[in-house]
């Protein structure tokens, strides 16, 4: 009973200033990793490959099967120049028996563009060249390329 206010009861709750203390410092942790977890998920979803990010390949539309050429592999990413890719890439062909690179990781003095010399497809018709980032796959790019057969009048 209060001697305040006779007739009336005073409940008293009580908290510590530790209690106060945990309370504080556990919402602030419980924002802190919250904050973290969304950013972590931003920095996920921007390295697994998003349908923004892409690998143009430049090369002939027709060669000369077993003739070496060139092609050139940039990477975009929303529309623009990928300076600073750092991953592998791989090449693949419809065509068998063609000599491509296995493995190329870009450098920083590439600046996300390699020209690539001494490609050679070698089976008559449409083939196709597609080249992936190594660790994303959904990052590609394919190219089609008519494959014609050597002019036997020119050989010697």
């Amino acid at each position: 009973m209060s001697n305040a206010n006779p007739g009336s009861i005073r409940f008293f709750a009580r908290a510590s200033r530790n209690s106060v203390r945990f309370g504080l410092r556990h919402l602030r942790v419980t924002r802190l990793l919250r904050t973290l977890s969304v950013a972590l998920l931003a920095l996920l979803s921007f390295s697994c490959g998003s349908s923004h990010a892409i690998l143009v390949i430049s090369a002939p539309a027709t060669v000369v099967a077993g003739s070496p050429f060139s092609a050139t592999v940039t990477a975009m990413y929303n529309g623009a120049r990928d300076t600073v890719i750092d991953g592998p890439i791989h090449f693949t062909t419809s065509d068998k028996a063609a000599a491509l690179p296995t493995l190329y990781v870009f450098t920083a003095a590439d600046a996300g563009s390699h020209t690539f010399t001494g490609l050679t497809l070698v089976t008559p018709g449409n083939q196709t060249m597609t080249v992936s980032d190594y660790d994303a796959t959904p990052i590609a790019g394919t190219v089609n390329i008519t494959v014609s057969a050597p002019d036997m009048g020119t050989a010697r």
